[in-house]
């Protein structure tokens, strides 16, 4: 089972928004997304539907392999 890596997602839009000198609030412009909706999905208390993932993905030049990782079974949280 592949699991959506939050914290990956978060440093590498971070890791992002630096190198590009850019505010979380042009990154959601520019993805079509409202600022809040982008700070949620960052901090985890939101996950992206795949229409907002796809499009921070198409701004950012990201594949969404690098934000997924590979559950083992007993990994599983009930």
């Amino acid at each position: 089972m592949w699991k959506f890596n939050i914290d990956k997602f978060s440093a590498m839009i971070e890791v992002w928004l630096q190198f590009h000198q850019l505010t979380n609030a042009e990154l959601a412009e520019l993805a079509g997304i409202g600022v809040s909706t982008l700070y949620q999905m960052k901090s985890g208390q939101q996950a992206p539907s795949m229409a907002q993932f796809m499009a921070i993905l198409n701004v950012v030049q990201m594949p969404p392999e690098l934000f997924f990782r590979k559950e083992l079974p007993n990994e599983r949280r009930g």
